[in-house]
C-alpha cells in the first residue's frame, strides 16, 4: 500500500510509466512549404492538431506530417481540398 502511494505522488517515478499508444490520423506532405503552410489554415480554423517528425514506420517525401485525432478526418480533409494544399497521403498509425 505504502508503495501504491508512493507512485501515485512522485512525479520522479511517474516518469517510468508506459505511455499509452492512441490511434491518430498522419496527414503526409510532399513539401515543407505546404506541411507549413496547412499548419497555419489548422490554427486558424480551428483543428487540433501539430506538426509532427514522420514516424518511423511510414515514409514520406519532406519529413514533417500533420498529426491530429482520427475523428476529425473529414474536416481535413475538407481543408485541404477547399485550400488545395497537395498531400501525399492520409494514414493512421499508433503513436
Amino acid at each position: 500500500m505504502l508503495q501504491l502511494q508512493l507512485w501515485q505522488k512522485s512525479p520522479w517515478l511517474r516518469r517510468f510509466e508506459m505511455r499509452v499508444k492512441k490511434q491518430k490520423s498522419v496527414v503526409l506532405f510532399a513539401t515543407t512549404t505546404m506541411a507549413m503552410k496547412f499548419e497555419k489554415l489548422a490554427k486558424l480554423e480551428p483543428l487540433p492538431g501539430r506538426l509532427i517528425p514522420v514516424p518511423a514506420q511510414i515514409r514520406a517525401g519532406c519529413g514533417l506530417a500533420f498529426c491530429t485525432e482520427c475523428k476529425y478526418n473529414e474536416r481535413v480533409l475538407s481543408l485541404l481540398i477547399r485550400e488545395k494544399i497537395s498531400y501525399e497521403r492520409i494514414d493512421e498509425v499508433f503513436l
